[in-house]
């Protein structure tokens, strides 16, 4: 597999192995489990990123859950910018219930708190955040995460620039 990838002027490195990124899911798995033994979970993926992940997530989860998609959007090209928001869900979706959202990574925190407080007009029992990817000065955002990184620009495993390299099974930093 490729090491660099390149992409107009743009240079990305490759920087998480998937084999990485499997067994740290498992991980993270695992502490869910634990957590929510005989609880039902209501999973809540922030489109489009979220889904290798979540799905690599779920996967190792025997719980009783469901799952429904946020849609979220807060970049162009590589910059944050302002929140688009659309809803797929219900206030019978996740009243009373544990929610945890699943995002592929979170970089401000704004995306992360607009959702969390979003949520929490339906009163669910519990919110917690599984992320892939946190960018160190919003590492107290999240209940658990894949991997701490630097505040650079990253694509792969569901994270995109110009909507391409989602499908990309590594993680490659901007370098």
């Amino acid at each position: 597999m490729k090491n660099i990838i390149k992409y107009e002027d743009l240079r990305f490195e490759k920087y998480i192995d998937n084999s990485q990124i499997i067994e740290r899911t498992e991980e993270i798995s695992n502490a869910i489990k634990s957590d929510y033994l005989n609880k039902e979970i209501v999973f809540i993926g922030v489109l489009n990123g979220c889904i290798p992940f979540m799905n690599l997530l779920l996967s190792k989860i025997p719980n009783n859950y469901s799952y429904n998609f946020v849609k979220m959007s807060s970049y162009l090209r590589t910059k944050s910018g302002d929140i688009n928001f659309e809803l797929g869900l219900n206030k019978n979706d996740i009243s009373n219930k544990h929610i945890i959202i699943v995002e592929d990574i979170i970089d401000s925190g704004k995306s992360i708190k607009f959702i969390n407080q979003y949520l929490r007009q339906y009163k669910p029992k519990s919110i917690k955040v599984a992320t892939l990817l946190i960018k160190k000065g919003s590492i107290g955002l999240s209940d658990w995460y894949g991997f701490k990184i630097s505040d650079k620009f990253v694509i792969g495993f569901g994270m995109d620039i110009d909507g391409s390299f989602r499908y990309l099974k590594d993680i490659y930093i901007k370098v």
